[in-house]
């Protein structure tokens, strides 16, 4: 099922996007994108939160992150 679906979304953004990768890291390296899948998968399709404002859940990994860098 995974392949099926990673097949589709490659072919769905090379029809979209002059270039693209997709990399596979672990889930600590892309907490951000995890989480706003998560979120993803709740919200509803006409549901703005994430569009209005990044969430504060989001906010504050990049802010961790952005700290540990530092």
């Amino acid at each position: 099922m995974a392949g099926g679906l990673i097949r589709e979304i490659k072919e769905l953004v090379s029809l979209n996007c002059v270039e693209f990768k997709i990399r596979a890291v672990p889930r600590s390296c892309n907490r951000v994108a995890h989480d706003l899948a998560a979120l993803g998968c709740v919200c509803s399709v006409d549901d703005d939160r994430i569009m209005a404002h990044p969430p504060d859940c989001i906010l504050n990994i990049v802010a961790a992150e952005r700290a540990d860098t530092e």
